[in-house]
């Protein structure tokens, strides 16, 4: 295996693991989302957030399409598998997109009663425009032909798409470190903090490969 292809297999495992995860947690497990006050819609009813069928709706087509985007993406990456299997990267990509628009959208509603207040709110918002913004400009490039572009919106895209990831890797370390009870003190900058370096380094590896190109040309 070539060295340039092990960060695609570690971001690989890392979304295959999350994405499990979250399945079981979210999908298998009962209690997940229990109304008992300990899952997910627990904490909402205690925060009074406006708990609703939709909010719950909303909630599921959020996981299944955020988890299904992040799956597929990651596996989108690995050249060998982009030039040998064109027609799926074509299916698998529409696919992707089904993923990230439903997700997008869903997230916009979910950010609305994100814990946390405003800042919270703000940020999980962007990010879903953001999202949304990205796969928009990736599709279209895609269709017209420019793979170039295609590639450089589609990297801007994943590294928001990864925030599943980083969200989750930043919750735990933050819990193990600070403790739960200062949870709303650190998911304040979470929010932001789970995208906003995710695409710092989508825009450092774009601009390194175009450097690298020019110098090579």
């Amino acid at each position: 295996m070539r060295k340039s292809t092990w960060p695609l297999v570690i971001v690989a495992v890392f979304a295959l693991v999350i994405s499990v995860m979250s399945w079981n947690q979210y999908i298998f497990t009962p209690d997940a989302l229990g109304e008992n006050g300990e899952g997910l819609i627990g904490v909402k009813q205690g925060e009074a957030t406006a708990f609703t069928a939709l909010w719950t709706g909303m909630l599921y087509v959020h996981i299944v399409s955020s988890v299904i985007a992040l799956v597929i993406g990651a596996y989108q990456w690995f050249p060998r598998m982009r030039r040998k299997y064109r027609g799926a990267h074509r299916i698998l990509g529409m696919l992707y997109g089904l993923g990230v628009l439903f997700g997008g959208i869903s997230g916009l509603y979910l950010a609305v009663y994100a814990t946390g207040g405003w800042i919270s709110q703000a940020g999980f918002g962007v990010l879903a425009v953001l999202w949304l913004y990205t796969v928009f400009y990736g599709v279209r490039a895609g269709i017209q032909g420019n793979y170039r572009e295609h590639r450089k919106w589609m990297l801007r895209n994943y590294a928001l798409t990864f925030a599943a990831v980083t969200l989750r890797m930043m919750i735990l370390l933050s819990v193990s470190i600070f403790g739960g009870e200062h949870f709303l003190v650190y998911y304040v900058v979470i929010a932001w903090m789970c995208w906003v370096p995710n695409l710092l380094v989508a825009e450092w590896l774009i601009r390194r490969s175009g450097s690298v190109q020019r110098k090579t040309a």
